[in-house]
């Protein structure tokens, strides 16, 4: 009796501490600029004393190349310096180096420490505010036709913080990226391309480093079987658990419902099978499990705010 009420209290409270990180971060939106409409992406925020100040190596390159670097860098915040995206159309990998921050990441709001790195994930909506008296990170923006694809395999298309285990490592590798960026001859871009990757599928093996066995199987699965239009019973029937485990682990673990991570899921699939140009949109809602093209038409509109058609429009321009 005595435990429950005291897990009630923490809960309680934590619920009352989330509520306040909202409101902040809610005022913080209404109080900021919008800089950028590229398409349908929003960019917005407001400075601080000048800050924050982006130390960026940067390049362009065309969207078909599978993985390429396009900036890497560090970058100091002042606290109140705040910055947000709606259908962010980047995907970056930010270390948090000193001080800490706060991020919303499709409506969840999460502490940031130091020694630990937060994702910017495309097509997601995200904000960012340095909540000590200065903070420091180190940046690595990514782009490439088969990034999102690869995302989803290595299990980090759901990911929104890591704690590090190796954070020194880490960071040499986003330094090193950094360096080749800066000496800008073909060779060393292309050395910087190749160490993202690795640094990519380190980050993935921190990333199971953290997750129990029955979850990481519960993500193979579902990757396995993006063919097939699972449910949560058919997860928990599959791997021995309980539905109520099933949704506890997936908003411990992953901070959505096992339907939107399967979603998500598919929906990366469905970009990179509309990017190939080699499918029908029929043939894509076939391959993703959908009943029909109709559904599946309405499902991509609803997460996108566009339809399959309109994106592979857009993406031949």
């Amino acid at each position: 009796m005595y435990q429950t009420g005291f897990s009630d209290l923490i809960y309680k409270i934590l619920s009352k501490i989330y509520k306040i990180m909202k409101y902040t971060l809610e005022q913080l939106k209404a109080r900021s600029s919008r800089w950028e409409n590229n398409n349908s992406c929003i960019l917005g925020g407001r400075n601080h004393d000048g800050f924050p100040c982006h130390h960026f190596a940067g390049r362009r390159l065309p969207a078909a190349v599978p993985l390429y670097v396009t900036s890497a860098g560090p970058d100091q915040w002042k606290h109140g310096a705040f910055r947000y995206r709606r259908n962010s159309d980047t995907f970056s990998l930010e270390l948090v180096t000193k001080g800490e921050f706060l991020i919303e990441c499709d409506d969840q709001c999460l502490n940031v420490p130091e020694g630990s790195l937060f994702f910017v994930h495309r097509h997601r909506n995200s904000s960012m505010m340095c909540t000590t008296e200065c903070a420091e990170k180190r940046t690595v923006i990514l782009q490439g036709s088969l990034l999102e694809n690869l995302l989803v395999s290595l299990h980090l298309n759901e990911c929104a913080v890591l704690k590090l285990r190796n954070r020194i490592g880490i960071e040499e590798e986003m330094q090193q990226i950094e360096e080749l960026l800066i000496s800008g001859n073909r060779e060393n871009l292309h050395k910087a391309d190749v160490a993202a990757y690795s640094l990519l599928l380190h980050l993935a093996e921190e990333r199971k480093a953290t997750l129990p066995e029955a979850m990481q199987n519960l993500l193979d699965f579902i990757h396995l079987h993006l063919d097939r239009m699972l449910n949560v019973n058919d997860l928990a029937q599959t791997n021995g658990l309980s539905v109520s485990t099933v949704h506890r682990m997936f908003q411990q673990y992953c901070r959505c419902t096992p339907l939107a991570y399967m979603t998500q899921c598919r929906m990366n699939a469905a970009e990179e099978m509309l990017n190939s140009g080699e499918y029908t949109i029929k043939e894509i809602a076939s391959a993703l499990g959908f009943r029909n093209q109709l559904y599946f038409s309405a499902v991509f509109r609803k997460h996108h705010g566009f339809p399959p058609s309109g994106f592979r429009r857009d993406r031949k321009k």
